[in-house]
């Protein structure tokens, strides 16, 4: 009888589960500790505050304080080891509404202060750091009609200064696209186009040159989707770098 094994680094292992399942949720990691913040979990509420902090080396999970503003679907970023909370959907008096404000938790002094907002209130934005500044890109605002479009605002935000400015914008406005930094560039991938993702999702590439304020399109993702982790196309990114 030949005994059972498994391939060195490819499979996968169940662990603690989350305590509040959710969607929509924020994720970061500060000091070897994840971070699983807001979201939404309809049974209790479309629009959470919860801040839960995951322990691999002891596969554990630990109630935080939580976010002041109730929100799901926001940029998450962490610089200096502080994670910031931007923008995002959330409720006025029983209607949705988009947000830019921005909320800042420090997983030192298990606390939160709240920063100059973003210019432009929007959700489902993807959010990277490149030389200490917080780059805040596309998503979905509110417009006069058809009430909501994605958006191809480029925000960024100084932490040191507390202040926004704008950039060029992203060439084609997306919504709930993965994004994440490979050689000082920032790679928006895939994503939804249109009235609120109205023409469905994209296979785009669309990279940001940080250094010069331009962007260009490269090789497209041979899948479109929406919605992604950017984690999983690390591979990919550092193929066309």
């Amino acid at each position: 009888m030949i005994p059972q094994t498994r391939a060195i680094g490819d499979y996968w292992t169940s662990l603690a589960p989350i305590p509040t399942a959710r969607s929509g949720l924020g994720v970061a990691v500060v000091d070897g500790k994840i971070y699983a913040i807001g979201g939404r979990n309809d049974a209790i509420s479309p629009y959470l505050d919860t801040n839960e902090m995951y322990d691999p080396a002891t596969n554990t999970w630990t109630t935080k304080a939580s976010m002041p503003t109730p929100r799901r679907e926001f940029a998450i970023a962490v610089y200096k080891d502080k994670i910031y909370c931007i923008g995002g959907e959330v409720d006025d008096t029983g209607g949705m509404y988009f947000t830019g404000i921005n909320e800042v938790y420090d997983p030192a002094t298990d606390t939160w202060e709240t920063k100059a907002p973003l210019l432009t209130p929007r959700f489902r934005m993807c959010a990277n750091i490149i030389d200490g500044k917080i780059y805040v890109i596309g998503g979905a605002q509110y417009n006069v009609f058809p009430g909501i479009l994605c958006s191809d605002k480029n925000e960024v935000h100084d932490p040191e200064a507390d202040t926004w400015i704008e950039k060029t914008s992203i060439p084609i406005a997306v919504n709930r696209a993965a994004s994440a930094v490979a050689g000082g560039r920032i790679f928006v991938l895939g994503g939804e186009t249109g009235p609120f993702g109205s023409a469905g999702w994209h296979d785009f590439n669309q990279v940001y040159d940080v250094e010069n304020d331009v962007w260009y399109m490269a090789t497209l993702v041979p899948v479109g989707f929406a919605a992604a982790a950017a984690a999983t196309l690390i591979f990919y990114i550092s193929m066309l770098v």
